[in-house]
């Protein structure tokens, strides 16, 4: 098997928030690799890769990210220690945040998968990611603010 790069799927081109406003940044979202996903009789195994979120540009300090609670009980997550674990009652090494105890601050967060993270629970978890910009002090004109999702 060719070794292909990660990609991504469903993406939203455009999402909109105002300073200090907590958004979910993509609830259809579809994270794909080829290699992964035929592990685990086609189920998906992403043990040992990361998922980094970050500005298109570089971090950048207003920028926070972090996980909807609500968003996270519904699909069956729960969140313990720190750095955060996120599980499931059937699999409880789904993901660690790896970049920043605060759930992202200073611009970024990287996701560790764990060894229970199939294609399934690594999609419903990126489906739970929220964006927020703290600066208290927006441009005149509205800049836009791309954001790169890197899986590696």
């Amino acid at each position: 098997m060719v070794n292909a790069q990660p990609q991504i799927f469903n993406l939203d081109a455009t999402v909109s928030a105002d300073e200090n406003q907590t958004i979910l940044l993509d609830t259809n979202i579809d994270l794909v690799d080829a290699e992964l996903d035929a592990l685990n009789s086609g189920n998906g195994r992403y043990e040992g890769a990361t998922l980094l979120l970050q500005r298109s540009t570089g971090a950048h300090a207003d920028d926070v990210f972090g996980f909807d609670a609500v968003a996270l009980a519904a699909a069956g997550f729960t969140i313990t220690g720190l750095p955060p674990n996120l599980s499931t009652a059937g699999a409880p090494d789904i993901a660690t945040t790896i970049d920043g105890l605060a759930f992202g601050a200073g611009g970024r967060m990287a996701i560790e998968f764990g060894a229970d993270a199939t294609s399934a629970l690594v999609d419903a978890l990126v489906r739970c990611i929220t964006y927020r910009n703290t600066s208290n002090t927006p441009p005149e004109q509205p800049v836009p603010r791309r954001l790169m999702p890197t899986l590696a």
